[in-house]
């Protein structure tokens, strides 16, 4: 499939700032994400290497061949352990009901299988979806289950890995977390690697995502309440994930074998990390649309992308750096808790390193 994203390669961070940034032309709410590694995917930690880690966890056996049901039991048991934990302390946390029906985890895991469906014959449960059935009409409704989404994006900031991809209104934001997790990467062989800010406009979401439209949720925006999740609220944060079990059924439909949209021979949970990435969900939304909106064989329809994607190189990072301090974008600000005070200064220190390893690299260059 090809790459729904516009890539665009800057050399340099000031050029960045005046076509991307500070574009006046480009008024539309926008969303931003920085990485550290500029051709890495929209892939949620869960379906990164550290998902195996999860699922020896949650079910003492790494069995991340099987497919969809093992890594969302996996994440299931994972959120399980979360809420009744964090319950025990006295903290507020989303209620759950379908957690408040078991004492422990094994008791959640031997009652687990009433929860499955039968769809495309392959019995699973997903516990962002509420599902009613209607057997007088033979129906079966799917909906959004807001509640769980909530807690896992208080699961997603506190260290655990889920399916949920974070975003920023703030590119500074942005700016810090790709800048940073870049600095631990530099090296003298490292100085023309490049990190990557993603950019995706909320308009699309509004118009081609929206169930109001009569559009299927291939793609969900999550924004939880501030109250409870004070590090989303000082990073302006919002959420994505993919409706796996949505996505699972169109390839399934349409292209053909799930295994068919395995882009890496041999990848972790191969059909469903694909799946799960943000842009793979908008392009197959998109295929989806066209389908949908044929009218006349051979008529094809222009489905403008959302996603923009600006990279530029390790190199660029003192000058980045410097930015980043004059809108005072750093740790203590993304993470105002007393832990974190000790941790911008340590991270003070590993920046100041980067910058003297690019600064000296510069100098051995012709």
């Amino acid at each position: 499939m090809d790459k729904i994203y516009k890539l665009i390669e800057f050399n340099s961070f000031d050029e960045f700032l005046s076509e991307v940034v500070h574009t006046p032309s480009r008024v539309e709410p926008r969303l931003w994400r920085g990485q550290s590694v500029g051709d890495w995917f929209l892939s949620p930690s869960l379906f990164r290497e550290n998902g195996k880690e999860v699922l020896e966890t949650a079910l003492g056996i790494c069995t991340a061949d099987n497919g969809l049901q093992d890594i969302l039991n996996a994440e299931a048991l994972v959120l399980f352990g979360f809420y009744h934990e964090w319950k025990k302390t006295g903290l507020s946390v989303p209620h759950i009901e379908l957690f408040e029906g078991f004492d422990n985890k094994r008791k959640f895991i031997e009652g687990y299988s009433a929860y499955y469906y039968e769809f495309d014959k392959s019995p699973y449960y997903d516990i962002f979806n509420e599902i009613e059935s209607d057997p007088k009409e033979n129906n079966i409704m799917v909906r959004r289950n807001r509640n769980v989404e909530d807690l896992a994006a208080l699961a997603q900031h506190n260290g655990i890995p889920t399916r949920l991809v974070d975003w920023t209104y703030d590119v500074n934001a942005a700016l810090y977390f790709a800048a940073i997790g870049a600095a631990s990467k530099v090296s003298i062989d490292t100085l023309f690697d490049r990190f990557a800010i993603w950019e995706f406009s909320t308009l699309y979401a509004d118009f081609q995502l929206s169930p109001q439209n009569l559009q299927p949720e291939f793609l969900r925006l999550v924004s939880t309440p501030h109250l409870t999740n004070k590090r989303q609220q000082s990073q302006s944060g919002l959420l994505m994930y993919t409706n796996l079990s949505l996505l699972r059924d169109l390839v399934a439909r349409e292209i053909g074998h799930e295994k068919s949209v395995c882009y890496q021979s041999g990848a972790f949970n191969c059909a469903y990390y694909y799946l799960s990435q943000i842009e793979n969900a908008i392009a197959l939304s998109q295929f989806d649309y066209t389908l949908r909106n044929h009218t006349q064989l051979g008529e094809k329809i222009s489905v403008v992308s959302p996603l923009f994607k600006y990279t530029l190189p390790y190199s660029e990072l003192p000058i980045v750096f410097d930015y980043l301090t004059s809108v005072n974008a750093n740790r203590v600000r993304y993470f105002p808790d007393y832990g974190n005070v000790y941790d911008g200064l340590r991270e003070k220190n590993r920046t100041k390193t980067a910058i003297e390893i690019i600064e000296n690299a510069k100098k051995l260059i012709p």
